[in-house]
């Protein structure tokens, strides 16, 4: 027993939505949904030349969030192709193997 006679186990579908709470009370400054994806794809570099796996985490309207190869370089216009989709794209930001795309607008 725990304080006040009641339980001192965690009820965990109570610590989840307390994390979801907290969670949800931050400022989402996003303006496009993020759609989970779990897509293997390829990273096709700069040069046009250089190709490397890639999972594509999620996908949204402007861009997506993908895995990288640890040894990948950091570049910064690239095409992703994934799921029947040729996206340009350039890199906005990396966490070692996480890396965060936005899609270029082709005339």
């Amino acid at each position: 027993m725990g304080r006040y006679g009641r339980s001192s186990t965690i009820n965990p579908s109570l610590t989840a939505l307390r994390h979801h709470v907290c969670m949800t009370n931050r400022i989402e400054r996003r303006r496009h949904v993020r759609n989970p994806a779990r897509v293997q794809g390829t990273g096709v570099g700069e040069d046009g030349l250089s190709r490397h796996p890639v999972t594509i985490l999620n996908v949204s309207e402007a861009g997506a969030m993908a895995e990288l190869a640890a040894d990948v370089p950091a570049e910064g216009h690239s095409v992703l192709l994934f799921g029947h989709r040729l996206e340009p794209c350039r890199l906005v930001w990396r966490d070692g193997r996480l890396a965060g795309f936005e899609f270029l607008q082709v005339p």
